[in-house]
């Protein structure tokens, strides 16, 4: 059927007038509105889905079963383990690797510390000013601080003995000096002297006195004091018995040396003058060391000390 030009446009116009206008279009503010709200959802889901992602990566808690199914198939995760045996500490081997440890800094001290001592010096103080005694040697008696010294200075007095030998000892620890006898800041310097018993002295007590006074300690009572004058004197608690002038001991007096008898407590000493006035050294002898108390015999104690190089004092 053809259809002229008039009667299409009849047909047009009843279409139109069966659809009619339609639903009314949303208001600008109103399709504004919804536009928002549709970027918010997209952003929301986009966020959920990053949290999902960062727990699964940090928190390690499930992983993906061997069919690569989801989470309901997943297996938890465990740590690795290790064997008990590995990096474990055996507390027995580690105490008695640390008693090893400690025995050998114990031997290694001893070692150093019988390094300062020998049969003639057979006690010493050590660079702490703690006492060290030779292997197979002991004391027998020790006079504490004869010197006088404060600490950190240090003196100790003892006899020592290895059951045949007898030493006497002063031991000393000082203030170290330079060149100059000016004091080096914290340093010190150990000393002793030694002495078989017997020598000069009968009595530990009376060698130790002249000891220290040798180290520049405090002078006894002296037995006799020779003026100015000349004159012998009898010191405190003495009393003078004889003097005399002596024959000359090679290597020892001079010509007019004398020796004084003294008396003090009971005891007889010979006193070997040398020099004459203020000068004049006096050295004292105890008798009781010479086989017999007599001048003679001193003189022959004198020589018999000056030729083995020991000396009287």
């Amino acid at each position: 059927m053809h259809l002229d030009e008039p009667a299409l446009a009849h047909l047009r116009a009843a279409i139109d007038d069966s659809v009619g206008d339609g639903p009314p279009l949303p208001s600008p503010a109103h399709r504004l509105a919804a536009g928002r709200a549709a970027v918010r959802r997209r952003r929301r889901a986009g966020t959920a889905a990053s949290a999902a992602a960062v727990a699964l990566v940090l928190g390690g808690a499930v992983v993906l079963g061997p069919s690569g199914g989801g989470p309901e198939t997943a297996q938890p995760m465990s740590p690795p383990s290790a064997s008990p045996a590995e990096g474990a500490i055996d507390e027995t081997q580690l105490r008695r690797s640390l008693a090893e440890l400690a025995a050998e800094a114990r031997a290694r001290a001893d070692q150093m510390a019988q390094a300062l001592v020998s049969n003639s010096f057979p006690a010493a103080f050590d660079q702490r000013g703690e006492l060290v005694v030779k292997d197979g040697w002991q004391v027998v008696r020790r006079v504490e601080e004869p010197v006088g010294y404060e600490p950190p200075e240090a003196s100790l007095g003892v006899v020592v003995t290895d059951g045949e030998r007898t030493r006497w000892m002063l031991l000393t620890v000082e203030r170290a000096v330079d060149p100059q006898g000016n004091p080096i800041p914290g340093q010190f310097s150990s000393g002793s002297s030694a002495e078989d018993p017997g020598k000069g002295y009968s009595r530990f007590e009376d060698w130790l006195a002249s000891a220290v006074e040798l180290s520049g300690g405090a002078q006894p009572d002296a037995l006799v004091s020779v003026g100015a004058d000349d004159q012998v004197v009898a010191g405190p608690g003495s009393t003078l018995v004889d003097v005399q002038e002596i024959e000359v001991v090679e290597g020892y007096t001079s010509p007019g040396d004398r020796v004084a008898e003294v008396v003090r407590e009971g005891r007889t000493w010979f006193v070997v003058i040398r020099g004459h006035g203020s000068r004049a050294e006096t050295v004292p002898v105890d008798a009781d060391v010479l086989p017999e108390a007599t001048v003679a015999a001193v003189l022959a104690y004198l020589a018999q000390q000056t030729e083995s190089g020991e000396g009287v004092r």
